[in-house]
């Protein structure tokens, strides 16, 4: 899976981390890693065994898509999907 689109980081933010121009703070790499490979941060601690449940997959999918929709410039109300 290619990391950009796990994650959402755009190629420049990530082509400038790996050559030493800039550095992420601690919470964007947690948030990375957790985007990336599906998991939560009790996971990434070891706490847990973390993988994340179905339900808080769907709701991270809606997320996204309301986010593109936003960016799109379309608002869905529930009258007007069904």
């Amino acid at each position: 899976m290619d990391v950009e689109k796990a994650t959402g980081i755009g190629h420049s933010t990530i082509s400038r981390w790996e050559r030493g121009e800039s550095v992420p703070n601690s919470s964007d790499i947690y948030r990375i890693l957790m985007d990336y490979f599906k998991v939560d941060m009790c996971y990434l601690l070891g706490v847990t065994d973390g993988v994340l449940r179905e339900s808080e997959v769907i709701k991270e999918i809606v997320t996204r898509l309301e986010i593109l929709e936003e960016r799109a410039g379309y608002e869905v109300n529930e009258e007007e999907s069904k």
